[in-house]
């Protein structure tokens, strides 16, 4: 260090260095002050597992809930704003009923057209042409994949009259064909992909690396860099549709304890959590911790429905007398949901009566239609002795011949998901059931024949649709066992009503249908409903624009170049 007399030298020799640098121009009035340097930091989010694919819209069934971190990496043609309303995103405009854009002829089909923005391209640079509609298409209605659903199930082709119009013509009716979602058909990279669609099997296909660390899509972040099973890294992209992202660089880190993940968001090491990786509890902990120093928000948003499958398939039901919809009414009758709804969400979920999400348009009509099943053991007890059963010495209901009444409980290995199932088994065992536990480990439900040939009951979280109870949704080696009627559940006269109610246009037609369809689910009860256990969400409060979720049809992450660092 100088010394004092040293320091006194030097400052006349400073003041005359001073007095000959050359001056900065003075600013004129009104001038606004040079911006700030923005932050050069990684926003690192929290998910409960890997995803096994980047792709908007998964070629292969499957479980898990990891769809929801896709958003980032993808665009279609409209997407939701953070209001719930649809809006154009890869599309200059929305298709309009009987206007140009969305045609309805005399024989049913249909005609929805689309324009591109101009100047779009993938992340690797390639322009985004409507070639790469036509090839999903092909890509998605591959029956090697198994059920295509809707919207895809009722398109019949697209055209490209050039490179950015494309046609879509649907074989029938379709009342959202101009709301197709940002999962519902997203584009894919033809110059990427067709090649190898056209020289591999399908397996090969699905398994390129493309899908996972190869990926190019149209989102706001591009994949750079991926660790198997610990974590990923994006960098913004700036021909994104919505705007370049504020926030540079993200990353997403692979946590399945709840502790560690609790522990890693109040360290402020990350700051986003992703759905599915906090259970109600860890909600309140980070937001009893959080407030002591405003160290951000947490949010609930009751949405994850939860159900229990009954099997009804004849070669697979176990007991038989699940086939008999009095024996599945007992059972309704007999789980304590009371109770596991105060366990499982804390009371900040909601019960569920139907398989649609509670801000459904149809919902308030549907609410007054369903069959109730209220716990309700003694109930729960009639039924079963109307079917001929009787309660033995050791407590539990037999058949005429002796058999005891036993029935196992699926469920996919996880705290929470143990909890509730004990709670619901302890309960049909005290109505005379005798219910068992099976628990399928993270790899076991890879295994989709395995996971979807359950004998008895399965405890899971369900899609909010009708449409996962139609006969062609029932898994099996045709459609590499990726239906969603999980149950084997077949009704001739669910069937054609969902096929009416799918191609009806008007909207108080489409809400009696909705009602006639909830009501049959209900009194045939192939699936038991819950309740909608809550999602949380929890942020920083270094994060600005994180806006929280407050309609089912927002995506989470869908919107991440609006976030930015708190300045």
């Amino acid at each position: 260090m100088w010394n004092t007399p040293a320091r006194a030298a030097m400052v006349p020799l400073l003041a005359m260095l001073l007095a000959c640098a050359p001056t900065a121009p003075a600013s004129k009035t009104g001038d606004a002050p040079p911006p700030r340097p923005r932050p050069n930091r990684t926003v690192t989010l929290i998910a409960r597992a890997e995803p096994g694919t980047l792709g908007a819209r998964p070629l292969t069934g499957g479980t898990g809930g990891t769809t929801i971190l896709v958003a980032p990496f993808n665009a279609s043609l409209d997407d939701v704003d953070e209001n719930g309303a649809v809006i154009p995103s890869l599309a200059e405009a929305l298709p309009q009923l009987h206007t140009d854009s969305w045609r309805v002829y005399p024989d049913g089909r249909m005609e929805t057209t689309y324009r591109l923005r101009p100047n779009l391209t993938w992340q690797d640079g390639a322009p985004l042409t409507a070639d790469d509609f036509v090839f999903a298409l092909r890509v998605y209605q591959n029956p090697s994949y198994g059920s295509s659903g809707p919207p895809t199930s009722y398109m019949d082709e697209i055209t490209a009259p050039d490179a950015r119009n494309l046609v879509i013509r649907w074989r029938q009716p379709y009342p959202d064909a101009g709301v197709l979602g940002p999962t519902g058909f997203p584009p894919l990279p033809r110059h990427i992909l067709e090649a190898q669609y056209r020289e591999l099997d399908a397996l090969g296909f699905a398994s390129l690396p493309f899908w996972i660390r190869d990926y190019v899509g149209l989102g706001a972040y591009r994949i750079d860099q991926w660790e198997p099973g610990s974590f990923f890294e994006a960098t913004a992209f700036d021909g994104y549709v919505m705007g370049r992202p504020k926030i540079d660089r993200m990353r997403m880190v692979f946590m399945g304890d709840t502790n560690t993940a609790l522990a890693t968001m109040l360290s402020g090491e990350a700051h986003y959590v992703t759905d599915f990786v906090l259970y109600y509890e860890d909600g309140l902990n980070l937001e009893r911790e959080w407030k002591r120093e405003n160290g951000g928000t947490v949010h609930w948003f009751p949405n994850l429905l939860r159900i229990t499958n009954i099997q009804v398939r004849s070669d697979l039901a176990n007991p038989a007398l699940l086939r008999d919809v009095r024996v599945r009414k007992a059972l309704a009758h007999g789980i304590d949901i009371n109770e596991g709804f105060e366990v499982i969400t804390g009371g900040k979920g909601a019960f569920a009566l139907a398989p649609m999400t509670l801000d459904d348009p149809f919902y308030p009509a549907v609410e007054k239609a369903v069959a109730r099943y209220p716990y309700d053991p003694a109930r729960a007890r009639q039924l079963l002795e109307d079917v001929g059963l009787s309660r033995g010495s050791d407590g539990f209901y037999r058949t005429a011949a002796g058999d005891p009444l036993s029935i196992e409980y699926s469920f996919i290995l996880q705290a929470s998901n143990e909890r509730e199932t004990s709670i619901f088994v302890d309960s049909l065992r005290r109505v005379g059931i005798d219910a068992s536990t099976r628990a399928f480990t993270a790899v076991q439900i890879r295994d989709a024949q395995l996971y979807t040939s359950f004998p008895g009951l399965n405890l899971t979280n369900a899609g909010n649709a009708f449409w996962h109870y139609l006969r062609g949704e029932i898994p099996t080696a045709a459609n590499r066992y990726s239906g969603k009627n999980y149950t084997g559940w077949e009704n001739a006269e669910f069937e054609r009503l969902y096929n009416s109610f799918s191609s009806t246009l008007e909207p108080s037609e489409r809400e009696r249908q909705a009602v006639a369809l909830a009501r049959i689910w209900s009194e045939e009860l192939p699936t038991i409903p819950h309740y909608f256990t809550p999602v949380v969400n929890g942020w920083s409060a270094q994060l600005v624009g994180v806006a929280p979720r407050t309609r089912s049809t927002v995506a989470p992450l869908g919107h991440m170049e609006r976030w930015d660092w708190k300045s």
